[in-house]
């Protein structure tokens, strides 16, 4: 896959659990038992990011229907990029650039302007 991250999960390919709710403990019996079938089918009817006629066709069928935001994964192939070019490439430094949206809150803005002011 190009983008080496499952669309299902969001999440790098073989990173992800089944049934995150469960102690690993717990999805590995199910997994291993002939109840993985119908928990699977269960879980693909009741999936909750999904539209109602997305779950029946997907359930009835097995057909697959995935929407891909081109922009978040726009920007994940570029964190992955810039990642693996600093880590081969010691010319290249890492910035990272923190901001809040809306008020400040009072205690922040406070250690942001002595931070500042240190800085020069």
């Amino acid at each position: 896959m190009v983008t080496q991250r499952n669309f299902y999960f969001g999440q790098p390919l073989g990173k992800y659990r089944a049934y995150p709710d469960l102690p690993i403990e717990g999805e590995q019996i199910i997994g291993a038992s002939p109840i993985s079938r119908f928990a699977n089918t269960i879980r693909k009817a009741l999936d909750p990011r999904k539209p109602g006629w997305v779950r029946v066709l997907n359930t009835l069928t097995g057909i697959k229907i995935t929407t891909v935001d081109e922009e978040r994964e726009l920007g994940r192939l570029l964190t992955d990029y810039f990642t693996e070019r600093a880590k081969s490439d010691k010319n290249l430094r890492s910035f990272t650039n923190f901001y809040q949206k809306g008020k400040v809150d009072p205690q922040l803005e406070a250690l942001l302007k002595r931070w500042r002011e240190t800085k020069g």
